[in-house]
């Protein structure tokens, strides 16, 4: 099966996006236990997503993220088993974000205020 989801935070609580792909529910977990375990009460808001090697996944995904930057969302996270590799989009702005950070599956990923670790992605090997 293949599938796209996500999950994102806002107002106190998680909500995951319907999938059908379980390796992608691994990630996500992954990723989430990571963010809860660190810095759950402090969180405004963060936004994650996967992709896939499809042309217009990589529209979808694009408007995706063009749409939380929009919306003002301040983190954008997006995990990239094509590539290998975790994006953090941040400073929205009025059609995408300003700054991005990239790193291969393996290496931390210093997540900024409000969450103030280092997010390992050696477990998405």
């Amino acid at each position: 099966m293949s599938g796209r989801g996500g999950a994102s935070y806002g107002e106190g609580e998680i909500v995951r996006d319907a999938t059908g792909d379980e390796d992608h529910e691994k990630v996500v977990g992954r990723v989430e236990r990571q963010v809860i375990k660190s810095a759950v009460k402090k969180m405004d808001a963060l936004a994650t997503g996967s992709k896939r090697p499809r042309a217009s996944q990589a529209s979808r995904t694009t408007a995706r993220r063009r749409c939380y930057a929009r919306a003002g969302i301040p983190l954008y996270l997006s995990i990239a088993r094509d590539t290998a590799q975790v994006t953090l989009f941040s400073a929205p702005g009025a059609n995408d974000y300003r700054e991005h950070w990239t790193r291969p599956f393996g290496r931390e990923l210093p997540l900024p205020d409000p969450f103030t670790f280092d997010l390992d992605t050696s477990d998405l090997l």
